[in-house]
């Protein structure tokens, strides 16, 4: 039971509470303990005694498993968000939490989970800068994001002439400019992967423009790896007509042919490291 002082002035206060206590529990757990808590409103707190909420770190590091339930009451106070006292296995609190190097406070949520005897199961602290404060341990990394790819768009019809796969005379200029430049600015070692993917217009059969794709991808790769490109960082296919990215309705068959010309490309992807 908690002390009885405490209780008393517990029950004086309780005057100025809502009336709605929380009865159930937040979080689902199984004695003491939860893999997945849920944290109310930091808004939404309610100390009944503010200078409870500024605890020192020596009094945070006491809230520890097999600590009793009398003493968090003495040491933090009254749970914050209207649980209750008695028969109540989760306790939530708002801790502002002093930090030596600046002086400021760390604004903190405190979870304590109760066990079936009623002493603590988990103290639990959000955020992860909290958990570190209190407890010294380090917050969890956060996974790193995936690199975005250098996206190059290389025009087929300056690589290549109509329906070949062979680099035009011009080709060695636009792929040095636009691709191995970039390449020497993120230095070629820093490279993690480079995807060549090579697109025709809708002329033609699907399986010719396939191969067509194909070679043209191949032979950008081929002029890459010449050129000092690690050939085990380069991957390229062809996609054919699968990609198109026009709407030409030219009955012409040299205008539709200038008009899909946006259709027939070599796509460059570079990620690097």
């Amino acid at each position: 039971m908690l002390k009885w002082t405490g209780f008393c002035v517990a029950m004086a206060m309780m005057a100025a509470w809502p009336a709605n206590v929380r009865a159930e529990a937040l979080s689902s757990m199984q004695n003491g303990h939860t893999d997945k808590p849920i944290w109310p409103r930091v808004q939404d707190a309610r100390p009944l005694v503010v200078a409870k909420a500024y605890p020192s770190l020596e009094t945070a590091r006491k809230i520890v498993p097999g600590a009793s339930k009398d003493a968090v009451y003495e040491w933090i106070g009254h749970p914050q968000y209207r649980e209750g006292l008695f028969n109540v296995h989760e306790w939530d609190y708002v801790l502002y939490m002093p930090q030596k190097k600046t002086g400021d406070h760390l604004t903190c949520q405190l979870k304590v989970l109760f066990d079936d005897h009623m002493r603590v199961g988990q103290a639990l602290w959000y955020p992860a800068a909290c958990e570190q404060l209190v407890n010294g341990k380090p917050p969890v990394a956060e996974a790193p994001k995936p690199a975005e790819p250098t996206v190059i768009n290389l025009s087929a019809d300056a690589l290549f002439a109509f329906n070949s796969s062979v680099l035009s005379p011009g080709a060695p200029a636009q792929i040095d400019k636009n691709i191995i430049d970039v390449l020497q600015q993120r230095r070629v070692k820093s490279v993690k992967s480079i995807k060549v993917v090579g697109t025709t217009d809708r002329i033609g059969s699907d399986a010719y423009n396939k191969a067509l794709s194909s070679r043209r991808a191949a032979a950008v790769m081929d002029y890459m790896v010449a050129h000092g490109v690690p050939s085990n960082a380069i991957v390229a296919r062809g996609a054919g007509k699968a990609d198109p990215g026009t709407t030409c309705t030219d009955r012409n068959r040299s205008e539709l042919i200038a008009c899909l010309a946006p259709d027939r490309r070599v796509q460059v992807d570079i990620v690097a490291h």
